[in-house]
């Protein structure tokens, strides 16, 4: 062998940067959709005999709950469409889902906390 002969042939890592982006992706999905809501929900659960002061505070975690799975779905799906120029519009639809999820959810949050007070 040579100097000038090549000892390792470099590899494409264009397809190994693009599987890690994609589980990164995933995860903050599952993490900013799934996991971080549920767990402000649990958090702000009344395990006791509600109070008026448990219904607010159930009502308002409910409603951030609902922000940051909106929020988050929002970003992924900007950031890609950007990133790939409009191909991935099924990441849209998703965002768009949990959307109205939350906003269903904002609102009977709302509701409920009134129907309660009352």
């Amino acid at each position: 062998m040579t100097a000038l002969e090549p000892r390792i042939k470099s590899r494409d890592r264009t397809f190994d940067r693009a599987r890690i982006v994609s589980s990164n992706y995933a995860l903050l999905a599952v993490i900013g959709i799934f996991v971080l809501p549920l767990g402000i929900i649990l958090a702000c659960n009344s395990y006791a005999a509600p109070g008026p002061d448990d219904y607010v505070r159930m009502a308002f975690g409910a409603v951030a709950a609902s922000v940051i799975a909106m929020l988050t779905s929002a970003v992924l799906a900007v950031r890609e469409l950007l990133a790939t120029s409009g191909e991935k519009l099924w990441l849209t639809f998703v965002a768009l889902v949990v959307f109205g999820v939350g906003m269903s959810s904002i609102i009977s949050a709302g509701g409920r906390l009134l129907e309660r007070l009352s």
